[in-house]
């Protein structure tokens, strides 16, 4: 029989009976021992589930070594599928002596029908804790301590700050960073973020057109976000008050109602900053920000041909350059017409033909 283990390491949240607290919540379906106010302040992630009982859908034994914080005893738990039965005490819990330093290492054996590739282990568990503080091994190899900026594709792009905002509606708040490369996409960190006026650990990056949406809590991977606004927004937003639901395959409605609310305010400090730069005429999705919410005050930087100078001037500034002309707009391409309305005594703005740069 093909057999792999894949041990996981990562610090434990335990604090004292750790034999008696992995019996009767790690082993117990359904049980949970992340409600105490000890567990809320670490982070933990999570509401309820099946355990380590999940585990047997893929593997033939388990076993999980953990040395709790402030103990000098290492646990160890096995289980044998093969052993397990309802009603009966079929895990081995028993107390070795080891130099190991505090944290859990988690060793599967995988059925042989169950045989997983070490890349697509590590491609499984990569959004769930890559950014993690806290090391994580697989198979010692380190795939936690990254950052939310490291994980966007953000290589050789030439990110620069433009300038931060500090925005709020009537619920949710935060101070936003807004960053453009040379093509004038842009990168929004937002910190400081305010839930009822009170103050939410987290932070999020997020990316135009940067993919899927990832929510985290504590830097542990929840869900993927749908597509909101736009921008088209991918990264991160890692939030202490975001919930998965109970089979952790989504956010909850109100999680995402949340996420949705900091969106909406990233797009407008991101809109207001692009309305005072060059930027504003290199970004199609702010001009569709633009239409979107009725903002055609921030598109005075836009620009449009004025002939038959051929020159580009700014929308803020046609009234002071084209003094004392008759203006015309056109977003056609006839020659005649081009030809008859633009001369000395009269400027043609030649609308571009392309939508949504053409209505604004």
């Amino acid at each position: 029989m093909s057999q792999r283990s894949y041990p996981i390491t990562r610090l434990s949240l335990q604090k004292r009976r750790p034999d008696f607290r992995r019996r009767a919540n790690f082993w117990k379906a359904g049980a949970s021992g992340k409600h105490s106010e000890a567990a809320r302040r670490s982070g933990v992630v999570g509401t309820f589930g099946i355990g380590a009982m999940a585990n047997f859908g893929v593997c033939d034994q388990l076993i999980v070594e953990t040395r709790a914080e402030g103990t000098d005893v290492v646990l160890r738990s096995t289980a044998e599928k093969a052993l397990l039965q309802i009603g009966s005490e079929c895990i081995e819990l028993t107390h070795i002596e080891s130099a190991r330093p505090v944290g859990t290492t988690v060793t599967v054996r995988l059925e042989s029908s169950n045989a997983i590739t070490l890349d697509r282990a590590r491609a499984y568990l990569d959004p769930y804790v890559n950014v993690l503080p806290v090391p994580v091994y697989l198979n010692d190899e380190l795939v936690s301590g990254s950052t939310l900026l490291a994980k966007l594709p953000t290589a050789g792009r030439g990110f620069h700050s433009l300038d931060m905002m500090t925005l709020s509606d009537n619920l949710s708040g935060g101070e936003f960073e807004v960053q453009a490369d040379a093509n004038g996409q842009v990168l929004v960190l937002a910190t400081k973020v305010l839930l009822a006026g009170a103050p939410v650990e987290g932070s999020m990056a997020l990316l135009q057109s940067g993919g899927p949406l990832m929510a985290l809590r504590s830097s542990f991977g929840l869900a993927p976000v749908p597509a909101i606004g736009t921008y088209g927004f991918g990264g991160f937003a890692d939030l202490s008050y975001l919930q998965p639901t109970a089979g952790r395959e989504a956010l909850s409605r109100e999680s995402i109602e949340q996420i949705t609310r900091l969106v909406a305010l990233c797009e407008r400090a991101v809109s207001e900053v692009l309305a005072r730069t060059t930027w504003a005429d290199r970004n199609t999705s702010f001009l569709q920000w633009i239409l979107s919410h009725g903002r055609h005050d921030l598109a005075g930087r836009v620009s449009v041909q004025a002939l038959p100078e051929g020159i580009d001037i700014e929308l803020g500034s046609v009234t002071e350059k084209t003094s004392g002309k008759t203006v015309h707009y056109y977003a056609g391409n006839d020659r005649l017409v081009l030809k008859t309305f633009a001369n000395e005594q009269s400027t043609l703005l030649h609308v571009s033909p392309n939508n949504p740069c053409r209505t604004v």
